[in-house]
């Protein structure tokens, strides 16, 4: 689990009213603080739930050693992996809340407010191991696959994920999740700037 000091450096990154806001920004420079690259600094998890700006994970003074390079725990199973990781992100004052295509209503992003993302997990029990994606503004998913410098991206959730140079390893999707930051702006389906989609 992280450090008690990743969860305040985080803590206060998301109180400031912090979202997800890479976009298409590389993985592949490096940082002028630690001198390591920054895919070094966030797996699956980080990319997806938190996805911090290279020049944030700087301001923030997210070293590789105490910031995102952290397990979720021990995970035996997608339950175990759904658990660990909506209380890490509520121990960093965000909110989870599962969803089903039931729930999405309007096409995506049209429901969200300006505060919230939606991640899938995945689940693989060969290795006890969880894959997460984000979906994008355009309603596509990324996903980064461990430490390394691979992001992939899907224009649809596909069913089962196969990790990288490691084809036994097939992730089963699991379940979708909406992500809030309550700290940060919000506004309403009216004023959304993709209300109009």
């Amino acid at each position: 689990m992280a450090k008690e000091g990743t969860i305040l450096k985080l803590k206060k990154v998301f109180s400031m009213g912090y979202v997800p806001s890479r976009g298409a920004q590389s993985y592949s420079f490096v940082s002028q603080i630690s001198k390591d690259y920054y895919f070094f600094h966030a797996n699956c998890f980080s990319h997806a739930c938190l996805n911090l700006t290279n020049e944030l994970i700087d301001s923030a003074n997210l070293s590789f050693y105490d910031s995102l390079n952290f397990s979720l725990g021990n995970i035996f199973s997608s339950t175990d992996a759904e658990y660990e990781f909506t209380s890490f992100l509520q121990q960093i004052g965000l909110t989870t809340k599962f969803v089903n295509n039931d729930d999405l209503i309007n096409d995506f992003p049209c429901f969200l407010n300006e505060n919230q993302w939606i991640v899938a997990l995945y689940f693989c029990e060969n290795s006890n191991d969880f894959h997460f994606f984000l979906q994008e503004k355009d309603g596509s998913w990324s996903g980064k696959y461990s430490y390394k410098n691979i992001v992939e991206h899907f224009d649809e959730l596909p069913c089962c994920y196969t990790a990288p140079n490691v084809q036994k390893d097939k992730y089963y999707f699991i379940n979708k999740y909406l992500i809030t930051n309550p700290h940060a702006k919000t506004s309403n389906k009216e004023e959304n700037e993709y209300a109009n989609c």
